[in-house]
C-alpha cells in the first residue's frame, strides 16, 4: 500500500520522467519501446487520483497492479520492474 505523500512524489516524478523521455531522440529500433513507456506513465492517473482521494487505491488494487504491470512490460529491454510506490 502506498503512503499518501508517496503518491504526490510519484505524480511529480512521472511528470519529470515524461519530460526527460520526450527530450530523447531515440533510434528507430527502440522508439516504439519508449512510446509504450510514455503511454503507460501518461495514462497512470492512479497516483494523482490516489493523492487527492484517500482510499482510492485501496479500492482499486486491480488498476494499481495493471498500471505497475504496464510499466514493467514497457521496459522489456531493461528487464526491470518499475513499480510506483
Amino acid at each position: 500500500m502506498s503512503h499518501h505523500d508517496d503518491l504526490l512524489t510519484q505524480a511529480q516524478a512521472d511528470a519529470r520522467l515524461l519530460d526527460a523521455i520526450r527530450a530523447i531522440d531515440f533510434p528507430a529500433d527502440v522508439a516504439p519501446v519508449a512510446a509504450v513507456l510514455v503511454a503507460a506513465v501518461r495514462n497512470d492517473a492512479c497516483s494523482h487520483t490516489g493523492y487527492h482521494d484517500h482510499g482510492y487505491i485501496a479500492v482499486h488494487l486491480d488498476d494499481d497492479k495493471r498500471l505497475n504491470d504496464a510499466r514493467a512490460l514497457a521496459l522489456p529491454r531493461f528487464r526491470c520492474i518499475l513499480n510506483r510506490p
